[in-house]
C-alpha cells in the first residue's frame, strides 16, 4: 500500500468516525459534561452539531476540496449543465428504484421531504440549511471523495461508497435489519451513482450541487411523474 493510500485510509476512517460519533452521540456527550439542551433550542444545537462535523471534515480534506472548487469555477457553464443533468438522473433513478421496491415492500414514499409545502418558520429554515446545504456537503466529501482517494476503479469505488454509506446509515437507525435494509437501500444506491458521477469528472462541487438540487427539489420534480 502506497503512502497516498495509507493517508486516504486514515482520512476516511477518522472522518467517518467523527461523522458517526457526533451524529449519534452528540447529546450524550453534552449530557456527560452537564450541558442540557432546552427543547426550544434543539434546532440550534442540531445546526451546531452539523457545522462542527462539516468543519472537521473540511479540515481533513481541505486541499482536495479547494482544488475541486477551482476546477468547478474554471468552466462554470459546463459545470452547471453537468450538475443539472446529474440532478435529473438522480431523481429518475430514485423514481425507478422505488417503483421496483414497491413491488416487494411498501417503504412509504420516495424518500423526499417537500421543504416548500408549509410556511417558513425559524426552525424550518434551520432544518433546510442542515438538510439541503450542510449534510450533502458532509456526505459528498466522506463517500465519493473519501472512498475514491483509496479505490481508483470507478465501479469498485461506487460500490464501496454505497455500501459504506448504507452501513453507517443503518447503524444509526437502531431498528431491525429488515426495516433498516429497505430504508437505506435506495439512498445507498443513489450514493453509488453519485460516486460514479464524481469519478467521471473528479469535481466534488459538481456532484455537491447535483445532490443539493436532488434533496431540495426532488419531491417537486416527482409531482410530474
Amino acid at each position: 500500500m502506497t503512502k497516498e493510500n495509507v493517508k486516504g485510509v486514515l482520512q476516511l476512517l477518522f472522518s467517518v468516525a467523527i461523522y458517526y460519533i457526533v451524529s449519534n452521540y452528540f447529546y450524550d456527550i453534552l449530557n456527560k459534561i452537564n450541558i442540557h439542551v432546552p427543547k426550544d433550542q434543539t434546532m440550534w444545537f442540531e445546526l451546531g452539531k452539523y457545522i462542527l462535523i462539516a468543519l472537521l471534515v473540511f479540515l481533513i480534506y481541505r486541499s482536495q476540496i479547494k482544488g475541486s472548487k477551482h476546477r468547478y469555477a474554471k468552466n462554470r457553464l459546463m459545470s452547471i449543465i453537468f450538475s443539472v443533468g446529474a440532478f435529473v438522473v438522480l431523481v429518475l433513478a430514485n423514481y425507478v428504484l422505488h417503483r421496483i421496491i414497491f413491488l416487494f415492500h411498501d417503504v412509504g414514499g420516495f424518500g423526499f421531504v417537500d421543504y416548500f409545502a408549509n410556511p417558513f418558520t425559524l426552525n424550518s429554515i434551520i432544518e433546510m440549511i442542515i438538510d439541503i446545504i450542510i449534510k450533502p456537503f458532509i456526505l459528498i466529501v466522506l463517500f465519493p471523495l473519501g472512498v475514491s482517494n483509496i479505490v481508483k476503479n470507478a465501479t469498485t469505488a461506487s460500490i464501496v461508497s454505497g455500501l459504506l454509506y448504507g452501513l453507517i446509515y443503518a447503524l444509526g437507525l437502531h431498528t431491525t435489519i429488515e426495516i433498516a435494509f429497505f430504508i437505506v437501500l435506495v439512498p445507498s444506491l443513489i450514493m453509488m451513482l453519485i460516486t460514479y458521477l464524481y469519478k467521471t469528472n473528479n469535481s466534488i462541487w459538481m456532484v455537491y450541487v447535483s445532490y443539493v438540487l436532488y434533496i431540495a427539489f426532488g419531491s417537486f420534480v416527482l409531482r410530474y411523474f
